[in-house]
């Protein structure tokens, strides 16, 4: 192996690692955003329990099992809205990440996304102001050092989405928007979510 072999080895094998941390950062975040909802959502959690037994007091006189029905049917409602409240808590957190960390994150989203190394990112208009050079040549950056094709171009249209990005190769496009994320991740992570802010 020689020097440049050498190098270039190292250079990916840097890339690899960091990619590795920043993907392991991304979750502990998520982990953090979540774990911070929970009191906010306990107590409002509970200040709707006790307006919602008032009212369920009340029912249960004029009909026992029809309060009944109608109290388990708010109760699943409640813990679905503070479950969704919560994904959008962590999709606007995500979204507000200091500029170095956030490029990071679209980084890897582009990373992981591209199939050819040669498609235009599509950014909101926010984010195309902020960092959107900044993004495509860290992009490609990141691609060249794994030995891939980088060749990522910003788009100069822009999409209505909340953060993240598209990656578009002609009308074939890959959403890696948060909200579509949030939304690949919500069946798998909902239990969990329940489970931390109603226990």
């Amino acid at each position: 192996m020689n020097g440049i072999e050498k190098i270039t080895e190292r250079i990916k094998t840097d890339a690899l690692a960091e990619m590795r941390a920043t993907e392991a950062a991304t979750k502990a975040q998520c982990g953090e955003i979540l774990a911070g909802y929970k009191e906010k959502a306990q107590n409002t959690y509970w200040k709707i329990v006790s307006e919602g037994k008032l009212e369920a007091e009340r029912l249960v006189e004029l009909s026992k099992n029809s309060a009944q029905t109608e109290s388990k049917k708010r109760m699943l409602q409640l813990k679905q809205e503070m479950v969704s409240a919560a994904f959008e808590g962590a999709g606007k957190k995500l979204a507000e990440l200091p500029k170095g960390e956030y490029v990071k994150f679209l980084v890897s989203l582009a990373v992981q996304a591209s199939a050819t190394g040669r498609e235009k990112i599509v950014l909101s208009s926010a984010d195309r102001d902020k960092c959107g050079e900044e993004l495509v040549s860290a992009a490609n950056a990141a691609l060249k050092a794994d030995g891939k094709t980088g060749e990522l171009t910003l788009s100069d249209e822009t999409r209505n989405i909340s953060g993240g990005l598209i990656l578009s190769n002609g009308k074939i496009e890959t959403n890696c928007s948060i909200e579509t994320l949030i939304d690949l991740r919500r069946n798998e992570l909902s239990g969990e979510v329940a489970r931390i802010l109603f226990e």
